[in-house]
């Protein structure tokens, strides 16, 4: 059992860094467990409204992730964050997306045609890039922010409540102790591991393998910007334009296609992308930038995730629509706020 954290004196810092009996301890409001879009934009607006707020990111930042091409939802949360400028600054204007018909043509999916009024535009944008951005923007709106952190260990009450916290940085073990805690740590899901909650969508069990060109030809005019969606047998393939002028390309396949790999990943992924004549065309003088990632294997990779859904019932309702790829399936984040000091069913009121 870890120990109880003492009592936070002057000394501590914004967080209540505490050395009682030669431990490291620290003392927060709300503890944000990742550093990604949806852990900075919880932060941020949790310390907007005066709450004192811990984020670990077990990541060191910048680090590569999947998810590269925003929607006009994003775009009303980015204004409120205070980063829109920013993120044009490191993004490919979207207009919409295009799907390749037959003949060389493609149809066109404009945003600004859209039924529901709203940004008639969004980003593409290289998440190394994008979630350090944000991540940096939380620690000015006074979050502590920290990086190369894991959360280790929860430990629950009686009640069921994440009583203690146990993570681990470059200087060892400390201990957190934490009135609510947000788990937005994505696939890692360490609440719903610790709680036996995940389960496998029996309906979606595609995978993905992808990596970033350079050469892929773009769209003409307004459209170079578009992303496209095509179609194969045994799944749909994307390609993104980024703005160092590569392309993110992959392909979503169905277990059964997934399995006739044999170990050939990159072979396999070029046959898939070779199948589909929209495709091919545009990847004719295209050469590989990085190495590969294959999202089936989980050896170094990262698997896709759809749209995501945050509701923060902490007098801050936070509706983020995290950043997925196009054409991914909706998955719904459940992120409990837990009062560690209240009876059940009750939540603290915010600070004016």
């Amino acid at each position: 059992m870890i120990d109880t954290v003492s009592a936070r004196t002057d000394s501590d810092s914004a967080t209540g860094d505490s050395t009682a009996s030669g431990d490291r301890q620290v003392e927060t409001d709300v503890l944000v467990i990742g550093g990604g879009p949806a852990g900075s934009t919880t932060a941020i607006l949790l310390a907007r409204r005066g709450w004192k707020v811990l984020m670990l990111e077990k990541a060191r930042h910048p680090r590569f992730h999947i998810g590269e091409s925003l929607l006009p939802m994003n775009i009303p949360i980015l204004e409120r964050l205070g980063v829109l400028e920013q993120v044009r600054a490191i993004g490919v204007l979207k207009r919409g997306a295009d799907f390749p018909v037959e003949g060389g043509n493609y149809n066109v999916f404009r945003f600004d045609r859209a039924l529901r009024e709203g940004a008639g535009y969004a980003f593409h944008v290289k998440r190394e890039e994008f979630d350090q951005l944000l991540f940096e923007h939380a620690r000015g709106e006074g979050v502590d922010a920290r990086d190369g952190v894991k959360v280790e260990r929860v430990e629950f009450d009686a009640d069921g409540r994440p009583s203690l916290l146990q993570a681990r940085d470059g200087e060892g073990e400390f201990t957190i102790r934490a009135r609510h805690v947000v788990d937005a740590s994505g696939r890692d899901a360490l609440f719903g591991s610790k709680l036996g909650l995940k389960k496998r969508n029996k309906r979606h069990q595609s995978a993905a393998v992808f990596s970033h060109f350079h050469n892929v030809s773009r769209r003409p005019g307004e459209d170079a910007g578009n992303v496209t969606i095509c179609r194969h047998e045994h799944g749909w393939l994307w390609l993104i334009p980024l703005h160092d002028g590569t392309t993110s390309v992959g392909a979503v396949c169905s277990p059964e296609l997934m399995k006739q790999r044999r170990g050939e990943t990159e072979a396999f992924l070029m046959r898939t992308l070779n199948s589909v004549e929209a495709s091919r065309e545009r990847m004719r003088d295209a050469a590989m930038a990085q190495a590969l990632v294959d999202a089936a294997t989980g050896d170094g990779a990262i698997l896709i995730a759809g749209d995501g859904h945050v509701r923060a019932n902490l007098g801050v309702p936070v509706y983020l629509h995290a950043p997925g790829l196009p054409g991914a399936s909706a998955t719904s984040i459940s992120v409990g706020f837990v009062e560690r000091d209240a009876p059940p069913g009750t939540t603290r009121q915010p600070r004016p």
